[in-house]
């Protein structure tokens, strides 16, 4: 199953840049590291802010709770660190549905 996991890291006070670039560097070599193994099929940084898109594929909702639950970033700085995910499919899949709907069969 694919999801979307959107991650917004937000400085606490009372860390320095430099903290926060050490434990993000720890995050992106472990993301990188997710990406060869399939589970992240897309990352992408967003220009200008903290945040990070990526898309995942795991085999259920457990999993992903789980993968999140074991990420550096979020061990490290828990609260720190907000995560939406949504469950995605391609717009493909739904075109062909529309066009049943529409055409019927």
């Amino acid at each position: 199953m694919l999801y979307m996991v959107r991650f917004d890291v937000q400085q606490p006070v009372d860390m320095t840049t430099e903290q926060l670039f050490q434990i993000w560097h720890e995050e992106a070599k472990a993301a990188m590291g997710a990406v060869e193994a399939g589970a992240i099929v897309g990352l992408w940084k967003v220009a200008g802010q903290r945040t990070v898109f990526a898309v995942c594929e795991f085999p259920d909702h457990h999993v992903l709770d789980q993968a999140l639950a074991g990420l550096p970033i979020i061990r490290q700085m828990g609260g720190s660190v907000t995560t939406q995910a949504y469950p995605i499919y391609p717009y493909s899949d739904y075109a062909d549905d529309l066009r049943q709907a529409v055409e019927g069969g």
